[in-house]
């Protein structure tokens, strides 16, 4: 069941504004380090360039039928060679398919719970992200299971509007107040703690504010060298005194590369100009997919795009990984007119079209894969 879309139009300026950057790029590099991140964040940025052809249902199964196949085989070969954290990066294809378990069959639903089971058992503790990733994909997948006001096509766009709201006002209000998200766990200092993994005796607070300090450094150098709107290039980071010691950054510059911020360094690279185009992308995906997706499930995937892209301000690394691809996979999703089109009976043949055929219960026809039919 392919299906060709229109070149969505905010997709295409971000694309054009990313092909203008990475020429700005390389006037503004002074070195190998430069121009390595130059092709490293020219390969993150190209992303959404993805939604051309995962906006075909059998594209996506295909892609992820062989992560899902290989993935057992990788945990286990490269559980002696990673770190732990790093293997997770592996299982980053899990909150996609854990948004939807209740649309899964039995078998695909254990599948997913088991991989699941070992980011937890594997993850590092210390990471919030992961834990904020997974839980509030859990929390909203329970949306499917409820059927009355609080799973209603309104309260999806409701709350798609607050998710889409509530980083600006949490920054407006860290910028003209003494109100600062990041520092509500202040009074719990000291007594959430965790080793750290990769750095011995180390100990992370989990409840301690670790991102004013990079937003504050990634506006004053914005502002300070005047790039603010169009952006810093793709091979050029922001100025840094709290990690110049620790990053491979160009010392005589003291900038870093990147944050751990994925809006910020959609600011860095691309100014206020490329947060907005980028911001663009996931909200009209996301209202497309509440006002024109005919499933709950459809209406469910638009909200979890709103709610990756707030995560992108709190974490969120810009890098070309699983994590980042199923989001554009997501999107893609939005812009297709056979996903909007489907129904829940069609979704859900789709999603577990996407698992290994040996967690398909062939004996039931919901859950048979999209090709079969």
């Amino acid at each position: 069941m392919g299906s060709r879309i229109r070149p969505p139009w905010p997709v295409v300026l971000f694309l054009v504004l990313v092909a203008c950057n990475a020429v700005y790029g390389v006037f503004m590099a002074e070195g190998y380090w430069d121009y390595k991140n130059l092709v490293s964040n020219l390969l993150f940025f190209l992303m959404p360039s993805c939604i051309f052809c995962f906006s075909d249902m059998r594209v996506i199964q295909r892609c992820s039928r062989a992560q899902l196949i290989a993935l057992p085989v990788l945990l286990v070969l490269l559980y002696l060679f990673l770190y732990r954290e790093g293997i997770v990066r592996l299982l980053y294809i899990v909150p996609f398919f854990l948004l939807f378990n209740r649309s899964l069959s039995p078998v695909s639903r254990l599948y997913v719970f088991v991989l699941t089971l070992c980011i937890l058992l594997l993850g590092d503790w210390n990471s919030r992200a992961t834990l904020i990733r997974l839980g509030g994909t859990f929390l909203l997948s329970l949306l499917l299971w409820i059927s009355g006001a609080f799973s209603s096509g309104r309260t999806f766009r409701v709350g798609t509007v607050l998710i889409y709201v509530a980083p600006v006002v949490f920054l407006l209000l860290a910028v003209h107040t003494d109100f600062n998200i990041f520092k509500i766990g202040e009074d719990y200092e000291g007594k959430y703690v965790l080793e750290d993994e990769m750095v011995e005796g180390y100990e992370a607070d989990l409840v301690g504010d670790t991102r004013t300090l990079i937003y504050m450094e990634n506006i004053q150098s914005a502002i300070q060298q005047g790039y603010y709107i169009w952006g810093h290039s793709m091979a050029r980071g922001y100025t840094t005194e709290l990690y110049s010691d620790v990053d491979m950054i160009s010392w005589s510059r003291s900038e870093r590369p990147d944050s751990e911020v994925g809006i910020l360094n959609v600011f860095t690279h691309f100014g206020l100009v490329g947060v907005v185009l980028y911001t663009l992308i996931f909200i009209i995906s996301s209202f497309r997919a509440l006002s024109r997706g005919r499933s709950r499930e459809m209406k469910l995937l638009g909200v979890w795009i709103a709610f990756r892209w707030m995560l992108s301000w709190m974490e969120e690394f810009t890098m070309f990984d699983i994590n980042n691809l199923y989001i554009w996979i997501a999107i893609a999703m939005c812009w297709s007119p056979a996903f909007l089109q489907a129904d829940s009976l069609a979704f859900r043949r789709f999603i577990n079209g996407c698992f290994p055929r040996v967690t398909v219960r062939k004996k039931d026809a919901r859950f048979r894969s999209i090709n079969e039919n």
